[in-house]
């Protein structure tokens, strides 16, 4: 996944207000710069990264959302979102196309013009996606939200930076938590979904954070940034498995396409099956004791204790990830 901007100037004493500018400038920036690239179609890879900067950008705007006036905030909350839905259809049927296009390399014969038929759907997807976003993007107003960035409410939270980042990244954990004893016992697709929303808002916090949590941020980034991914798997394959469910339901019986669009069906929930399971992991160790994700956020979320503080502030990291 792409990387982080770097936060610069962020210490334990920093005001909230003065790190919302610290981190959503870079942030803005980050995802913009990405817009003419993903408009000509040259790099799928800036179609992927300029969806991530927007989820920053978005859980950052979330994440500080009292240092600025709530109208301004509700207004370019709705904004980013309906760019960040309209670049999500352009990604999604990237990963879609990548996925059917190794699909027809090892393909046989019967299962080739299915496969084939796939493509060319999700390749007309895209176009009418990217048509959409390029018009979302037109009228998004980049300048408006980059005033509100530059003037958050000063004082409006008397705390310093690392009492705020405490209680929000306890506050995200605890969705987090919360989320995954709803989502593994079920193993439902909504339920998992909003599991990764709670996943992403937790990993994004920590990264905003990272000056302040030392090497333990770090490693809880990194282990979220796993969970991320499977949970992705797991949403992709049922996207996947929709797409070709719903090109098999007017075709008839005898026409041939339908044998590469069921070994699509039967692939994608194999690898949702292997996915969940390597989810699952993350959280329950074998011997069904917490796994290493929950640890790591522990670890992170101790670093911020008050007598952590008392002795000393934490190491920095670097702020990476997907």
């Amino acid at each position: 996944m792409a990387k982080a901007p770097r936060y610069e100037g962020l210490t334990p004493e920093t005001t909230p207000a003065e790190a919302a500018r610290a981190i959503l400038r870079p942030l803005l920036a980050a995802a913009l710069s990405e817009s003419p690239a993903v408009l000509r179609e040259q790099d799928v890879r800036a179609t992927h990264d300029m969806r991530v900067a927007l989820r920053r950008l978005r859980s950052a705007l979330d994440t500080f959302a009292d240092e600025f006036p709530a109208d301004e905030v509700r207004f370019h909350a709705r904004a980013l979102r309906r760019l960040a839905r309209r670049l999500g259809e352009v990604r999604d049927a990237d990963v879609h196309l990548a996925e059917l296009r190794s699909a027809l390399g090892g393909a046989t014969a019967p299962e080739s013009a299915g496969i084939a038929h796939a493509i060319e759907a999700t390749i007309a997807r895209r176009r009418a996606a990217l048509a959409r976003f390029a018009i979302e993007l037109s009228q998004f107003d980049r300048d408006a939200l980059a005033a509100t960035i530059a003037a958050p409410h000063d004082g409006s939270h008397p705390q310093r930076l690392r009492t705020f980042a405490r209680h929000t990244l306890r506050k995200r954990s605890s969705a987090v938590r919360r989320a995954a004893r709803a989502a593994f016992p079920s193993g439902r697709d909504d339920d998992l979904h909003a599991l990764r929303k709670k996943v992403k808002r937790l990993r994004y916090a920590l990264e905003f954070f990272a000056a302040l949590l030392g090497p333990a941020g770090a490693e809880a980034v990194e282990e979220l940034t796993r969970a991320q991914d499977r949970l992705g798997t797991i949403a992709d394959a049922a996207a996947f498995r929709h797409a070709y469910e719903t090109l098999l339901a007017p075709l008839d019986a005898a026409d041939p396409r339908r044998v590469g669009l069921a070994a699509c069906c039967k692939a994608a929930r194999a690898r949702r099956k292997k996915a969940l399971a390597a989810a699952r992991a993350l959280w329950t160790a074998d011997d069904g004791q917490p796994g290493k994700l929950a640890a790591s956020i522990s670890s992170a979320l101790g670093s911020l204790s008050p007598k952590s503080a008392a002795n000393g502030p934490a190491g920095t990291t670097s702020n990476t990830g997907r």
